[in-house]
């Protein structure tokens, strides 16, 4: 009697229940035919491994994809943001040299530009006062600067243990902050929320939620100790909270790296201002600060992301390696290395 092998049940012509009768009638005694049912739930259980393995390749490679993608969305944001900026610099340019100026701009060009920013902060300022008269105990929306609205809408609550619905939510998305209101019934007048909790972008984590029975296009925000999941009403309005939560930590991120490069500019021009010109030891040229590499940067990042999906091990790995880089004598005097590697042991 021949072997037992896949070939034999991948053709497409296979039927099972002619199969099990040409092999009960092949097989000499009870004991052999009990000898192919170990073979078939051997080989069965073998290409039940080989599916989970694939089906996890697959899904990590689906997060791979989900990642670069979501890195490709937020490069485009700034290129269009970028060559929005550099259109208006060529026709400012162009207009000047209409008027006869190649290599000054007019004083109404210069005049115009500085209304158009009064105008907007001026809407800037209108939008979140508009918000404040809306909320009952809201925060005060004016004490930072640069605060400007990304996003806001209705959002369902569910209980992150029971999956089950808690209280309709008004949730507004900031450049900073994520503020939450609940809606206050029976109220007339323009107090249409109330103030729940506010958590700054820093310390947020955003997570896809997969569909589960009545759960559905949700995702999870993760501020430690809290951990709230929200519904959307379809899968478009869940993108768009998605790809807005990106460009906020992507617009946080930015503005802490500005913020690093001027304290450390400062901090070279203050060491250079304190040394003497005239002390006649040999000047020893200061040491050049390596950059971080892109993963190293984005490592506590990534290692929020794989705490949420419970890949442990991988967690374990990154956190290691990049202790070990911040250890090298190339980043053991870089500035940012003692930050980071209190956010890698804070997690």
């Amino acid at each position: 009697m021949s072997d037992i092998n896949m070939e034999k049940f991948a053709v497409p012509e296979f039927v099972p229940e002619r199969y099990v009768k040409e092999l009960a009638k092949s097989c000499v005694g009870g004991e052999e035919l009990a000898q192919q049912k170990e073979k078939i739930q051997s080989l069965a259980e073998e290409t039940a491994s080989a599916l989970k393995k694939n089906v996890y390749e697959n899904y990590m490679q689906f997060i791979e994809t989900a990642t670069e993608i979501s890195h490709l969305e937020t490069e485009m944001y700034k290129l269009s943001h970028l060559l929005s900026d550099q259109r208006m610099v060529l026709t400012t340019l162009s207009q000047a040299s209409v008027l006869g100026n190649d290599n000054t701009l007019s004083r109404e060009s210069l005049d115009n530009h500085d209304l158009e920013a009064d105008r907007v902060e001026e809407e800037r300022k209108n939008k979140l006062n508009s918000i404040s008269e809306k909320v009952e105990s809201c925060m005060n929306l004016l004490d930072v600067p640069e605060r400007h609205l990304l996003h806001e809408g209705d959002l369902l609550e569910i209980d992150a243990e029971e999956n089950t619905a808690l209280q309709r939510m008004h949730v507004y998305l900031f450049n900073d902050c994520l503020m939450l209101t609940s809606w206050i019934s029976n109220r007339r007048g323009p107090m249409r929320y109330k103030f729940q909790t506010s958590y700054p972008i820093s310390t947020l984590a955003v997570v896809n939620v997969r569909d589960l029975g009545t759960v559905k296009q949700a995702f999870k925000v993760l501020a430690f100790p809290d951990t709230r999941v929200f519904q959307c009403n379809s899968l478009t309005i869940k993108k768009d909270w998605l790809d807005k939560f990106d460009v906020a930590k992507k617009m946080h991120i930015e503005k802490e790296n500005l913020k690093q490069k001027k304290k450390d500019s400062q901090d070279k021009l203050k060491h250079e201002s304190l040394e003497s010109p005239s002390l006649s030891v040999e000047e020893i040229p200061s040491p050049q600060i390596a950059s971080l590499p892109d993963w190293l940067s984005d490592v506590t990042e990534e290692l929020d992301v794989f705490i949420v999906e419970r890949h442990f091990q991988k967690t374990y790995d990154l956190m290691i390696k990049a202790q070990r880089t911040l250890s090298t004598e190339e980043f053991i005097t870089h500035p940012q290395r003692t930050d980071i590697l209190k956010k890698i042991e804070q997690k």
